[in-house]
């Protein structure tokens, strides 16, 4: 995606949903970008372990974070690991932007 990613947030084809982190509670939120369906972008990144050249699989989400020291950055992720934090109480929905 990282190619196309002006023409996907000009597009407006996508959900934004807010969630707060109890890991950083001082922080300004995580943000979980759910894109739509007919957007054309089911898959936004992959994940690649620490030493490896391959990917492990693709990912559909991407999340935008700010941290104190390097301040605001995104990744992809995916939506099964996303709903793994809410289950196990680390995020908790805020709302929808």
């Amino acid at each position: 995606m990282s190619a196309s990613l002006e023409s996907f947030v000009q597009s407006g084809r996508y959900v934004i949903r807010q969630y707060h982190d109890s890991q950083y509670p001082k922080g300004a939120g995580y943000f979980e970008v759910a894109p739509d369906p007919a957007s054309g972008f089911s898959v936004v990144g992959s994940g690649v372990p620490s030493g490896s050249m391959a990917p492990t699989g693709s990912l559909d989400r991407l999340v935008f974070v700010s941290g104190s020291n390097q301040g605001w950055h995104v990744y992809a992720e995916s939506t099964s690991d996303i709903a793994a934090m809410v289950a196990a109480g680390r995020l908790r929905l805020s709302g929808s932007l």
